[in-house]
């Protein structure tokens, strides 16, 4: 029971959400803010589960099975000191050709400094066409 408990703090947490809304192509919309991360009050696994239910919900919708799922990050009120490499890495191989649901962008909006030093560790971890589909906007 507790696991569970930790799982619904993590969802709670809210730093990946399923927005409801599409994109003109009709790819569905995941905000995810890591200013929302606090190792403190759940553990790693918790988070990945709550990245997951996110990414389940998203199946759903036919639409977004064919169309695919845009992420849009929001880093500009997170700390370096928040960034888990752990949670990147077990989302990523726990992730990659299970789900039937295509990653087709990743956009990072306003990233602070560090995510240049954090980005290339994240990669590590992403198949290759993967990290063609991540954009930045500054």
């Amino acid at each position: 029971a507790e696991g569970l408990s930790e799982d619904q703090i993590a969802v709670e947490r809210g730093v990946m959400t399923l927005l409801g809304s599409k994109d003109p192509s009709g790819r569905s919309l995941i905000y995810w803010d890591p200013s929302h991360l606090d190792s403190t009050k759940y553990t790693t696994e918790s988070m990945v589960r709550a990245f997951w239910y996110v990414l389940h919900a998203a199946t759903e919708d036919l639409e977004a099975q064919q169309h695919g799922v845009i992420v849009i990050v929001d880093p500009q009120r997170a700390y370096f000191s928040q960034f888990d490499s752990t949670i990147g890495k077990l989302f990523m191989n726990s992730m990659s050709g299970v789900l039937p649901l295509r990653l087709s962008g990743i956009h990072i909006c306003y990233p602070p400094y560090f995510v240049s030093m954090v980005l290339p560790i994240v990669k590590m971890f992403m198949p290759e066409r993967m990290q063609k589909r991540i954009r930045f906007h500054t």
